[in-house]
């Protein structure tokens, strides 16, 4: 039987992000996932169809984490200017400015693949003991030790499991933490875009009655990532059009706000849902990301939410070990798990209410445009105020 501090299950963002942040502060780290080891990325690699809008909080983490110069030297596009408005109106677009705030940048826009690559080269330098490839079998969890078992017969100990297996957790269902959970009927269509006009690293959403679509720029000025919330029945209807009729589509979405559209990759299609688990942290086991709670993609604040468990969860088990406390003791993760439950439980709301405002406003589009234009036209403080609470919403 071979024991560490600490076995996290699931190696996606999330759970690479947790194993290099505990690893980088001296706890031992078994990482087990069902898949094989990540390729390494290219710098011709194909542009990811999944990205994430890393938000300043985020940055810092990984900054702290020593993996921000990574993502520097592969793709990572930073946007200070966010152009929200309704179809027909983009003349009147409310412009959210990263000066408005007093910061220097609103966030950054990176891809699924380059991030997990810089993570893994990271990791690659930590004593982290990874069992690619393999599934398990049965797990205990008990404030004095956690065990795992794995499908070839190995035996895992811990004092504590992390959970960071996603959305569908098998840990989750496995331990009978039940969920709050709901569908929003409808779909996120994720799709990587050339653009005729330059992007100029301003990332864009536009309102309609249907759902949201949002333009996020990448690194070459001329690609944007499309993500598109949609009812399920319009979803299947774009999924059988042709690629130039599916980016003719899209530009008229958008007001032809970046001239003429073209697909640089084959659209995907994933179900939109809410969902928060019954608990964070049970004896010797906590909950982190998506294996947790899972919220509406309107605003990008999936992954920060995440990333925000990470450092919370690192905090609580460094201050355990300088007290000399079990870390799988329930009086160790407890703080852990009322603190984060109450900001995803905050957090899906505000992204339902959004998700919901932004479809209603849509149905009277020029009364509301001139409502923000009269702000903006008196005083500039409505888009200081603006900004200033999107980015605490961006900071979970």
């Amino acid at each position: 039987m071979k024991a560490y501090d600490v076995i996290i299950i699931g190696a996606g963002i999330a759970g690479l992000s947790q194993a290099l942040a505990l690893t980088q502060v001296g706890f031992s780290v078994a990482l087990v996932d069902h898949c094989q080891a990540p390729s390494a990325w290219q710098t011709a690699a194909a542009w990811d169809n999944r990205v994430f809008a890393l938000t300043p909080a985020s940055a810092t983490l990984y900054h702290d984490l020593n993996v921000w110069p990574l993502l520097l030297k592969r793709r990572i596009t930073q946007y200070q200017h966010m152009h929200l408005w309704w179809p027909g109106f983009i003349d009147r677009a409310l412009v959210l400015n990263a000066t408005d705030a007093a910061v220097s940048e609103l966030g950054h826009i990176v891809e699924q693949n380059v991030l997990r690559d810089a993570l893994w080269q990271q990791l690659s330098h930590t004593p982290l003991s990874a069992y690619w490839g393999q599934a398990w079998q049965a797990l205990t969890h008990t404030d004095a030790g956690s065990t795992l078992r794995l499908a070839d017969g190995q035996v895992l100990q811990a004092a504590l499991i992390i959970a960071a297996d996603g959305a569908h957790s098998a840990v989750r269902n496995y331990v009978a933490n039940t969920e709050l959970a709901f569908s929003h009927q409808a779909c996120a269509m994720v799709a990587t875009l050339n653009s005729e006009q330059r992007h100029q690293s301003i990332a864009r959403q536009v309102f309609h009655t249907t759902g949201t679509l949002a333009l996020l720029p990448l690194a070459n000025p001329h690609v944007s990532s499309l993500v598109w919330s949609v009812p399920v029945a319009k979803a299947e209807a774009l999924q059988r059009l042709s690629g130039s009729a599916f980016a003719k589509s899209v530009s008229l979405a958008v007001d032809h706000v970046l001239g003429e559209l073209s697909l640089e990759s084959k659209p995907q299609c994933f179900p939109l849902q809410a969902l928060c688990a019954d608990t964070f942290v049970m004896p010797g086991l906590a909950f982190i990301a998506d294996a947790a709670h899972v919220i509406h993609p309107l605003a990008g604040l999936g992954l920060n939410l995440g990333l925000a468990d990470v450092a919370c969860l690192t905090g609580q088990l460094l201050k355990a070990k300088r007290l000399k406390r079990p870390l799988g003791h329930l009086s160790t993760l407890k703080p852990y798990g009322r603190r984060r439950k109450v900001a995803a439980m905050h957090m899906i709301t505000l992204m339902c209410l959004l998700e919901k405002s932004g479809r209603l406003s849509a149905k009277c589009p020029n009364i509301l445009s001139n409502l923000v234009n009269s702000c903006l036209g008196t005083k500039n403080l409505f888009k200081t105020s603006m900004t200033t609470i999107a980015l605490r919403a961006l900071n979970p």
